[in-house]
């Protein structure tokens, strides 16, 4: 690991391979989320610079888990097959079944904890992390959080839930299904839009 110091901080790098074109391994926070960088880097002769290739992935802590159970389970035989003392084909039969495992488990539902607070963003709920564990939070000054606060029949809950499918479905219709999104970004726009339009729905005297 080497450390250079950059604006008065400290970066720590962390790679493989000749410093000219290493492999780097990166820890990122952005927006709140944690991601594991890894990515092949190489030296541009005009400017001097190890710069990025497009060749790596930013794993977030449920593809990291995946990534690394997979291959863990499976290392003696990924490294065997490197030796050439087993056949490809074994190999991938073998991480075949380990991904469908952890595709399933990928469904299944995960422990979370809720709570609510008057957010400054224009956003019904963000995800926090704290003490390691998500938490929904629910936005106190949103139409919705209002909404199913108020004294409500069933029947009123079921027409905040209809509302909340319909506003779902016209928020994914302002996006062009042909356009190249960042997951990021997707998701940002994702949920101020809808929970613009799903404000809308709820003021106009629907429930």
């Amino acid at each position: 690991m080497s450390l250079k110091k950059t604006n008065n901080t400290i970066d720590k790098e962390i790679y493989i391979g000749p410093k000219e074109y290493p492999i780097k391994i990166q820890i990122k926070t952005y927006k709140g989320r944690k991601y594991l960088d890894i990515r092949k880097w190489y030296l541009d002769r005009k400017t001097d610079e190890v710069l990025p290739t497009k060749k790596g992935i930013s794993l977030n802590e449920y593809q990291f888990e995946d990534v690394i159970s997979i291959l863990s389970k499976d290392k003696e035989k990924v490294s065997n097959w490197f030796q050439e003392k087993i056949d490809e084909n074994d190999v991938v039969d073998s991480l075949i079944k380990q991904s469908e495992v952890r595709r399933k488990i990928a469904k299944e539902t995960r422990e979370f904890k809720t709570k609510s607070e008057k957010l400054s963003e224009n956003k019904f709920f963000k995800i926090e992390y704290e003490d390691g564990k998500k938490q929904l939070v629910i936005n106190e000054n949103h139409q919705l959080y209002k909404e199913i606060n108020k004294e409500k029949s069933a029947e009123k809950i079921k027409k905040i839930l209809e509302l909340l499918f319909i506003s779902f479905d016209q928020t994914i219709q302002l996006f062009d299904s042909e356009e190249s999104i960042k997951v990021t970004d997707f998701e940002d726009m994702l949920i101020h839009n809808w929970s613009i339009i799903l404000k809308n729905y709820l003021k106009k005297s629907y429930v």
